[in-house]
């Protein structure tokens, strides 16, 4: 007997994008995933999803990437669960060892991988285009494949042999250009996350070979993808997910840190208006926790002081040691220079060219 282990749903979009995916179990304990409209204006968007995978898989023989197999069923599609890290994860690993470069390394050889697809084609703008990203002034000279998944992030490529593409319902056949994918890929790794701020400092999005404006360009399509396209209805009118609407049906919200702070302040000083001692002893505290952090400051001042004058020490001693090579090895050159001149080396020159030896 099958039965649902997980269950997403994905109704925070236009009501023909709407979907659920459940990963299930079946008897036999293997799994896969079920990926079914939510209601039956989305039954089009998912039937597509099939036909972009074989269509994107054709596109990228040629490279590492493999996009998750699909089988359509009468309900829906299933695909296959894959146990694997996501490349994400794959990152998130590397840099919490502190292995930044080969983390860099590892997202820049990815971004590299989006470009081996078959006939990449110059930039046209197209009413698909500005349906889906708004009217947005690009240059022509950017690449695109016949076929883009705008959303081959890192969080939806699994690592291995091959890497396995995961959710590509967010693939379309028209030109979008191949930089805007691996821009996502970045931006939503690196810039989204607060704690990627040694990567930011590395500019991936410079070596990717993103500019500020082609950064600005692409920004505003994704704005018009994510609120306009995702969540205008087919009648029209326009969605407003859960998350929009906190600011309409909240009054507001509270700082309950600040307020226990605040109330923790009124209470000692309503204390120590009462108890003219606990005042001069809550002062004495404060004047005796300062002085403590100055005397630390100054110790830290004076460590760093010696650490400094120990470094400029060493770095006199290797000048002078530097000094001392470069005038040995004068000396040695003139020592050289002298010898050719002699009468006996150039007997050794004449004898050597004779014979050979």
């Amino acid at each position: 007997m099958e039965r649902i282990i997980f269950t997403k749903y994905s109704n925070e979009r236009a009501s023909q994008f709407a979907v659920r995916t459940d990963i299930i179990k079946r008897a036999d304990e293997t799994l896969y995933v079920k990926k079914v409209p939510f209601n039956a204006a989305a039954k089009a968007h998912v039937q597509d999803i099939s036909a972009k995978q074989v269509k994107l898989q054709e596109q990228y023989q040629g490279s590492r990437f493999r996009f998750n197999k699909c089988e359509t069923r009468e309900d829906g599609l299933e695909l296959e669960f894959l146990d694997s890290k996501t490349m994400e994860e794959a990152i998130d690993t590397l840099l919490y060892k502190g292995q930044v470069d080969e983390a860099e390394s590892l997202i820049l050889e990815i971004v590299e991988e989006l470009y081996k697809t078959t006939k990449l084609q110059p930039f046209h703008l197209t009413d698909e285009f500005v349906k889906t990203f708004g009217s947005v002034e690009l240059s022509e000279e950017l690449l695109c494949a016949p076929i883009s998944d705008i959303d081959m992030i890192l969080g939806n490529i699994m690592q291995g042999q091959t890497w396995e593409v995961i959710d590509y319902e967010w693939s379309f056949a028209f030109p979008i250009p191949m930089k805007y994918i691996a821009y996502r890929l970045v931006f939503y790794y690196v810039y989204i996350n607060p704690t990627q701020s040694i990567l930011r400092e590395r500019d991936i999005m410079g070596k990717i070979g993103v500019s500020e404006e082609e950064a600005q360009q692409f920004m505003q399509m994704e704005r018009h993808f994510q609120d306009i396209y995702v969540l205008t209805e087919q009648s029209g009118e326009h969605h407003t997910p859960l998350r929009d609407m906190y600011a309409d049906i909240s009054a507001g919200e509270i700082d309950i840190r600040g307020l226990q702070h605040h109330l923790a302040s009124i209470t000692t000083q309503e204390d120590e208006r009462n108890n003219p001692s606990l005042l001069i002893q809550n002062r004495q505290d404060l004047i005796d926790h300062l002085r403590g952090k100055n005397t630390e400051i100054q110790e830290a001042l004076e460590a760093k002081e010696h650490e400094n004058q120990v470094l400029d020490n060493q770095n006199k001693e290797l000048n002078n040691e530097k000094e001392k090579l470069i005038k040995e090895i004068d000396e040695y050159k003139a020592a050289i220079a002298t010898m050719e001149n002699t009468k006996v080396w150039k007997t050794y020159r004449r004898f050597k060219n004779l014979t050979g030896k």
